[in-house]
C-alpha cells in the first residue's frame, strides 16, 4: 500500500508534470515552464505569443483533477468518481460562443471509432456498470489487468470530451492503490500509446512496451527528486554551520 511520504512525492513530481503530459495529448499548447510556473504561483508569462484561455482553464483544471484521484487512490473504482473527475476537467470550460458548452456525463451521441467499434450512448451506462464490476471482482489486479481496463474503457468512450485524460487519471489512480509503479504518457509515445490501444487484442506487447518505458522514466523522476531534496538539506545544514 503506497505511504504518505510516496502520494507526496507523487504529487510534487506530477501536480506540473502530470498535467504538460496530459495535456499535450490532448493538445494543450502550455510550454512545461509556463505549466510548472502556473503550478507554483498562479501565474503564468506569455512574452509575445498568443494563449488560449482554455488551455490555462485546463491546466488549472488538471492540478485539482490529480488532487482529486490522489485523494481516492486507495479507493475502488466507481462511477461516480469518474464522472467527478470529467466534470473537473470541464470545469468553468470557456468555449467559443459559436460553439455549444461540452456536456458533462455520458455520451448522447454517437461518436466516430477511434479503436474499432465504439460502444453506442443507449448503452454505455451499462457497459461502464459491466467493465467496473468485472475489473474491481478479479482475485488480482496488477499492471496488465489496468492496461486491459484502461483500454476497454478507451473504447467504450463514454464521454464527449476527456476521455483520453479521464482514462489516464485513472490508470494512474490504479497503479498508486494496486502498488504498481505509475507512469506518465507523454505527447512523444502519442503514436505507440494509441496503436497499443487498438492492437491491444492481437498483441499486448506494444501497449505493455510504452508503458514500461514510461514507468522507467517515472521512477528516474522520483530518484532525481530525492537527489535533489538530499542536495537542498546538505546546503541548509552547511549554512548553519557556517
Amino acid at each position: 500500500m503506497a505511504t504518505g511520504k510516496a502520494f507526496k512525492d507523487v504529487q510534487l513530481i506530477n501536480g506540473a508534470g502530470f498535467e504538460y503530459s496530459n495535456g499535450r495529448m490532448a493538445s494543450n499548447r502550455l510550454t512545461r515552464n509556463q505549466i510548472e510556473l502556473l503550478y507554483k504561483t498562479d501565474r503564468i508569462v506569455t512574452g509575445n505569443e498568443a494563449i488560449k484561455i482554455n488551455d490555462i482553464i485546463e491546466a488549472r483544471n488538471h492540478f485539482l483533477a490529480v488532487d482529486m484521484v490522489l485523494s481516492n487512490a486507495m479507493k475502488p473504482l466507481n462511477q461516480t468518481l469518474i464522472h467527478q473527475v470529467q466534470m473537473q476537467l470541464l470545469s468553468d470550460n470557456c468555449r467559443h460562443k459559436r460553439h455549444a458548452p461540452i456536456p458533462y456525463g455520458y455520451r448522447k451521441s454517437s461518436t466516430a471509432p477511434k479503436f474499432g467499434k465504439t460502444t453506442p450512448p443507449s448503452e454505455i451506462g451499462a457497459a461502464m456498470t459491466a467493465l467496473i464490476k468485472e475489473y474491481e471482482s478479479q482475485k488480482y489486479i496488477g499492471f496488465h489487468e489496468i492496461l486491459d481496463f484502461h483500454v476497454k474503457f478507451e473504447r467504450i468512450r463514454p464521454f464527449e470530451d476527456c476521455n483520453g485524460r479521464v482514462g489516464r487519471l485513472l490508470m494512474f489512480k490504479e497503479c498508486l492503490r494496486h502498488s504498481v509503479t505509475p507512469f506518465i504518457i507523454d505527447d512523444k509515445r502519442r503514436t505507440g500509446y494509441l496503436e497499443g490501444i487498438r492492437c491491444w487484442d492481437k498483441d499486448r506487447s506494444v501497449f505493455m512496451d510504452v508503458c514500461m518505458e514510461a514507468q522507467m522514466r517515472f521512477e528516474a523522476q522520483i530518484a532525481l527528486q530525492g537527489l535533489l531534496e538530499c542536495q537542498d538539506r546538505f546546503k541548509r545544514i552547511a549554512t548553519k554551520t557556517k
